[in-house]
């Protein structure tokens, strides 16, 4: 199943860095976010969740301070045995260069997450930054071998066929 996929990769990089309670999950294309909902649905069906996912959203004011604090608000509330074991996935719809550079259009960097940088980790599959194509790939799922058949299936990022695709079939335990 593609959600059980996406949760054992995260917990996965959890392991790489056993100390880090934060992985960065950027999707600059935002070719993961039609998943998003079916995801989160996924992980509160779970007895017991690996890590409580946030979402960074400036339209709902959903921004680096509000992460920070959701973070520290969940942490302050747990006992000092289970504060070690609770962890955190930010989706940050954004390129991953925002960790160091603004925008043109007046965008800020994305600073107050550095310490998340330093001190967690960022989701990559075979040491690249992810994309759709890519985790596919790994969770073994069949996919054209061709570039072209890829490239028509990628074209569109967010409204890609392969995105509105995998957000039909997200649920389902094979794929075709």
């Amino acid at each position: 199943m593609i959600l059980q996929a996406l949760v054992d990769q995260f917990k996965q990089r959890f392991q790489h860095e056993k100390r880090a309670q934060v992985c960065l999950w950027f999707d600059e294309k935002e070719e993961f976010v039609r998943l998003l909902p079916s995801f989160r649905a996924h992980l509160e069906s779970m007895r017991s969740p690996p890590f409580r996912v946030l979402e960074y959203d400036v339209g709902q004011r959903h921004g680096q301070i509000w992460l920070k604090y959701q973070v520290y608000r969940t942490l302050d509330a747990l006992p000092e045995d289970e504060r070690q074991r609770q962890r955190f996935l930010i989706y940050l719809p954004l390129s991953e260069d925002r960790l160091e550079h603004g925008v043109p259009s007046g965008e800020p960097a994305l600073d107050m997450l550095t310490d998340y940088r330093i001190g967690g980790v960022t989701w990559r599959i075979g040491g690249k930054r992810p994309t759709l194509f890519s985790f596919l790939k790994q969770a073994n799922v069949k996919l054209p071998r061709g570039p072209r058949d890829q490239q028509s299936l990628n074209h569109g990022a967010r409204s890609s066929f392969i995105a509105k695709y995998v957000a039909n079939i997200v649920d389902r335990p094979t794929f075709i």
